[in-house]
């Protein structure tokens, strides 16, 4: 009889990235997933992997987006990426597709000829693991003098740009937004702006207020916002809204604060994410731990000049609700260092 047997097929995008392996010489292979704003960091961690662990030897692809990077990360077609921390969260809570509701359906041949169709991102738990917090990324609102726009719940209604499509901005505003009860598609007008064509927008009055995810040392909008600092302000997400926010996307955001030379404003709330490295669980105990090694042992290389100098700085920015996603030899690693006990 004829026996069916489910096979994803790939897609071009990831049909030559090859899954982590061990030859029988013993070296352990594996690829690196990065998305645009991480491809030079990717390249340095292979390098440095290459060549001063022999055991291990790694490659690097180049993927489009966060999407594709967590697709060919819990399809074992990629041993780590660089992704989000709420990614590992939702990954292991079978809810990606809150992050990525635009991601295709996948095509599954079946051997007796007939295909069959499937979410990219299954709704049950996929093992997904923290291997190392590299840096905080909080999240901006920033608003026109001129809008009336004093907290996120007075949004609602006004013009306003979520960041580009796919990217971690316009995952966060989705997520803020929906704890809010502001529909995405009815709630307000909304643009895909990235950040040098949302501070434009905001100048000329195109749109009231931006979203935009990333560090709060980021020159252009920090010029942006002390050159303009009567007509262009942040708002907070802090007290009851943030707490609204938090409880609604458990795992998603952490508290933080922006400086107050961000804007020449008093210290304000906001809430934040974090850039990790991730892997999953079947990924080798002892190269995680010879490899987070390796990273801190020679913190002064380019690539790593926007990433912690030490394990305490690297976990400090992890989220609490995160920690239990730490892969079992980042635990091992980072206990070793006095900072997990």
């Amino acid at each position: 009889g004829c026996t069916s047997t489910p096979v994803v097929v790939t897609s071009a995008e990831t049909a030559n990235t090859q899954p982590a392996t061990s030859t029988p010489q013993g070296s352990y292979k594996f690829t690196i997933a990065a998305s645009e704003g991480w491809y030079t960091e990717g390249h340095g961690l292979s390098e440095e992997i290459d060549i001063k662990i022999p055991a291990i030897s790694s490659d690097v692809k180049e993927t489009a987006s966060l999407m594709e990077s967590m697709d060919i990360l819990t399809s074992g077609k990629a041993g780590m990426a660089f992704v989000y921390d709420y990614h590992v969260v939702l990954a292991n809570q079978g809810k990606l597709m809150t992050a990525f509701p635009d991601a295709p359906m996948e095509k599954i041949a079946i051997k007796c000829g007939t295909e069959m169709t499937r979410p990219m991102f299954p709704d049950y738990a996929e093992a997904a693991r923290i291997v190392l917090p590299l840096y905080e990324e909080q999240l901006h609102i920033v608003v026109s003098a001129t809008s009336g726009i004093t907290s996120v719940n007075d949004i609602k209604g006004k013009h306003i740009s979520t960041g580009e499509a796919g990217s971690a901005t316009e995952q966060q505003s989705r997520f803020v937004l929906a704890s809010l009860g502001i529909d995405w598609e009815t709630g307000i007008s909304r643009e895909q702006f990235g950040l040098p064509a949302a501070i434009k927008a905001l100048e000329t009055g195109e749109i009231d207020a931006f979203f935009w995810s990333g560090i709060s040392s980021n020159t252009e909008l920090s010029e942006f916002l002390n050159s303009k600092r009567t007509e262009f302000k942040l708002i907070p997400i802090a007290g009851e809204e943030a707490e609204k926010i938090t409880q609604a996307n458990p795992g998603i955001f952490h508290a933080s604060k922006f400086p107050a030379d961000i804007s020449n404003q008093k210290d304000i709330g906001t809430l934040a994410t974090t850039v990790v490295l991730a892997a999953m669980a079947d990924f080798p105990e002892q190269y995680m731990v010879q490899i987070l090694a390796t990273f801190f042992n020679d913190s002064s290389t380019l690539w790593k000049s926007g990433f912690p100098i030490s394990p305490e700085d690297s976990m400090s920015i992890l989220n609490t609700a995160s920690q239990p996603y730490l892969h079992q030899g980042a635990k091992n690693y980072f206990t070793e260092q006095g900072v997990l006990k």
